[in-house]
């Protein structure tokens, strides 16, 4: 049997996306009316002149990314390994559930840049992204937010197996592969590199999106090899 197909591998991901769908949901209602107020507020003081949603739209639903994956060892896995998940079906499940929730995420990212782009385009004709950008966009959000859930899966992770002080000296090795997406994929900034070594064609987008998929990879090796035999602690009643 295919294990991705497994019925508790399934369980576990039916039982993430549900336990998850009322918070994202408030989530992305309370971010869209703050967004919302940013433009405005820039609107009013500044003028309509850049891309609020290209400076906070991406990147501050990551860290929200980042908290469900710190939750997911924390929470969930000493439950499911209580009713006879074993942790390799938690670790695929997660897995999935992760893939699910950051396409989800991707998916909402490029649609509030339709949105902004419908709304302020007749006021900002220079607007930072064009139609033909969406897929390699889309490629670049969706590796950009599974390497913050697994850096954020691979903290809490380590907390968990590790205790509190090997915990917080060994967070600079969990946010290694969201800080090295970033630096491939961010092209804020941290692509810059690449692009000066390669040029800006289609060399170092390549290398910039061979090197985000490498540091998902890596997360998703990590969190394995820490949960694979990991005690479960019991709670005290």
């Amino acid at each position: 049997m295919n294990q991705l197909t497994h019925p508790r591998v399934r369980l576990v991901v039916r039982d993430l996306v549900a336990g998850h769908r009322l918070m994202a949901g408030l989530y992305w209602a309370i971010f869209a009316v703050v967004y919302a107020g940013l433009n405005i507020g820039f609107g009013l003081t500044h003028g309509v002149n850049t891309s609020v949603w290209q400076l906070s739209g991406g990147q501050v639903p990551r860290y929200f990314l980042s908290a469900v994956g710190i939750l997911l060892t924390m929470l969930r896995l000493p439950v499911y390994v209580a009713h006879g998940v074993t942790r390799r079906q938690v670790i695929l499940g997660g897995s999935v559930f992760a893939v699910l929730i950051c396409a989800l995420w991707t998916a909402l990212t490029l649609l509030g840049y339709g949105i902004e782009y419908a709304v302020v385009v007749p006021r900002l004709p220079l607007y930072p992204v064009s139609l033909g950008q969406v897929p390699g966009l889309g490629v670049v959000v969706f590796l950009l937010d599974l390497a913050y859930l697994y850096s954020g899966w691979l903290l809490g992770s380590l907390f968990y197996r590790f205790g509190v002080r090997a915990g917080i000296l060994l967070t600079p090795v969990a946010v290694l592969p969201s800080v090295g997406a970033e630096f491939a994929l961010n092209v804020d900034w941290n692509s810059q590199p690449l692009h000066f070594a390669l040029g800006n064609g289609a060399p170092a987008l390549l290398a910039s999106l061979l090197l985000g998929l490498v540091c998902v990879a890596v997360g998703a090796a990590a969190v394995y090899a820490v949960l694979r035999t990991v005690p479960i602690r019991l709670r005290s009643a």
